[in-house]
C-alpha cells in the first residue's frame, strides 16, 4: 500500500511534529512506501484564484499544483496530520484541499449529483486539539470531523476515512502524550495493512 501524508503545521518543535515523524518511523518499519507533503516547508500558497483568465472548472489542469494532484493519484491512502484551530484544520489545509481536490479531478459534476473520483482512496485523520473529548464530541459535535470526512473526502469518493484525536493537549503530561502516541502508532499499522 502506497501512503501519502498531508501534514499542516508550521512548527518542527510541535507534537504534530513529532506525531509525523512517528508516522513516517511506523510506515518505514512497515516496509510500506510513503511520501510526504510539509505544506509549510513547501511554501504552499493556500490561497485559490479563478477568474475570466483562470477558470475554475480549468484548475485540474493547474501546472502550480499537478505534482500534488500526482501525489494523490499515486496513493492508495492518506494520512493528514494538523492541529484543530478554532475547531477547524488549518488554512493551508483548507487551500490544499480547495486548491488540490478540484473538479474533473477529485470529483465530477455531469449530472444533478456529483460524483466522487478518488473511489479506491482511504484516509486517517490525525489530529490534535486543547479543547477535552467531552466538548469536541458532544458541544462542538465532532462538527470538524464531520466535515472533513463527509463533505471533503467521501463527497469525493474515498472509500473509508478514520481518525486518531489528541485531546486537552495543553493539559496532557508527558507520559499521557506517549501513551497515546503508542496507540496511533497501533493504529497507523492497522490502517496500513
Amino acid at each position: 500500500m502506497k501512503t501519502l501524508i498531508v501534514y499542516a503545521h508550521p512548527n518542527e518543535e510541535s507534537l504534530n511534529f513529532e506525531l509525523l515523524k512517528n508516522v513516517e518511523k511506523t510506515l518505514e518499519n512497515s516496509k510500506k512506501e510513503f511520501k510526504t507533503i510539509d505544506l509549510h516547508k513547501d511554501g504552499f500558497n493556500p490561497v485559490l484564484i479563478f477568474n475570466k483568465d483562470k477558470k475554475r472548472r480549468d484548475l485540474h489542469l493547474d501546472s502550480e499544483t499537478e505534482s500534488y494532484r500526482e501525489l494523490v493519484k499515486w496513493a492508495d491512502s492518506i494520512i493528514f496530520i494538523y492541529p484543530l484551530w478554532w475547531n477547524d484544520m488549518p488554512a493551508i489545509l483548507k487551500g490544499f484541499i480547495d486548491r488540490v481536490f478540484v473538479l474533473n479531478f477529485a470529483y465530477e459534476s455531469s449530472s444533478k449529483f456529483p460524483k466522487g473520483l478518488l473511489t479506491t482512496k482511504k484516509s486517517l485523520i490525525i489530529n490534535t486539539m486543547d479543547s477535552p473529548e467531552f466538548y469536541s464530541k458532544y458541544i462542538l459535535l465532532d462538527d470538524h470531523f464531520r466535515n472533513f470526512k463527509r463533505s471533503i473526502l467521501k463527497f469525493c469518493g474515498f472509500k473509508k476515512v478514520e481518525r486518531f484525536s489528541f485531546y486537552s493537549v495543553k493539559d496532557s503530561s508527558k507520559e499521557s502524550i506517549e501513551k497515546n502516541i503508542s496507540k496511533m502508532i497501533k493504529t497507523v499499522k492497522d490502517f496500513v495493512k
